[in-house]
């Protein structure tokens, strides 16, 4: 049996790399916009590659994907799939480095499967070769440069820039792997923005977002549709259970529970009734079906 573990620790040992490399180089605006680059750099970019190749494959077979693994793409074919399943394409990886000076947007928010279009060759379900679009994603041009032309690649492709952005894509789908449902029961009525679970390393974290409000369950229309953007952006979604959800939406909100714990006045206790809570990945899915 594949153990899913193994792409974590050699993220961790690749991450391991890329914080020491920000106390030799300062990761901060100027140095992301210019072509700062090394042969570390290079490397450390073909190092995320190998694993997201490898990651690409595993999650497109495990979720339906069809045809031979020596014989798929894991770009057109895999990232393809996963791309359009699960309405991948504005989640956002945060960079959460202690050790950069960053205050641009752009070098601190990733998109990782970020993409213009390109015609590609691909197989049909005939079995035939025909051109079709396909999403050309800007960590994987570099990558594309350095893997067939290494010497003459580097002071272009190189960069730090790249490399943050080859390797949040590299966390983002080491989460999408490994990332198993959380639940919690609790007697209160929602959480707050700070108790949801934060999935994050010493170099990133995922954008999340908290639907377990009441508010979110009687007013779902309102509130799905406001917080659109936030929830194409998140990664994981902490919510109600199904159970629980419809339960507060049948009650118009979240009973109170008095429990006698002495039989002599005024032992009593108020509380709320017990609720379950979980976090779950963002696959596109509807968040509550009411």
């Amino acid at each position: 049996m594949r153990n899913n573990n193994f792409y974590k620790v050699n993220y961790m040992q690749i991450e391991k790399q890329i914080v020491e490399l920000s106390y030799q180089i300062s990761f901060d605006d100027e140095n992301l916009s210019s072509n700062v680059h090394s042969l570390k750099i290079a490397n450390l970019i073909l190092e995320c590659a190998n694993q997201i190749e490898s990651i690409a494959k595993d999650l497109y077979f495990e979720n339906g994907g069809k045809g031979a693994r020596d014989k798929v793409f894991y770009d057109h074919d895999c990232l393809f799939k996963l791309l359009n399943d699960w309405k991948l394409q504005n989640r956002l990886v945060i960079l959460t480095l202690n050790s950069s000076s960053i205050t641009k947007k752009e070098f601190k928010y990733y998109m990782p499967f970020y993409h213009t279009l390109k015609n590609v060759l691909v197989t049909n379900s005939s079995g035939d070769k025909i051109k079709e679009k396909r999403p050309n994603y800007p960590w994987n041009k570099s990558y594309q440069a350095l893997k067939h032309d290494y010497i003459n690649s580097i002071e272009k492709h190189a960069t730090l820039n790249n490399l943050l952005l080859i390797s949040s894509m590299l966390y983002l789908l080491i989460c999408y792997q490994n990332f198993s449902k959380i639940k919690m029961t609790k007697r209160k009525p929602e959480l707050k923005n700070e108790e949801s679970y934060v999935y994050s390393s010493e170099l990133f974290s995922l954008e999340a977002i908290n639907f377990a409000t009441v508010e979110s369950v009687l007013d779902f229309d309102t509130y799905n549709k406001y917080f659109q953007n936030k929830i194409e952006n998140s990664v994981l979604i902490t919510r109600y259970s199904d159970k629980s959800a419809k339960k507060i939406s049948k009650n118009n909100g979240v009973k109170v529970a008095t429990v006698i714990v002495s039989k002599m006045d005024p032992g009593k206790l108020t509380q709320f009734e017990e609720i379950e809570y979980e976090t779950v990945l963002n696959k596109g899915q509807n968040i509550y079906d009411l």
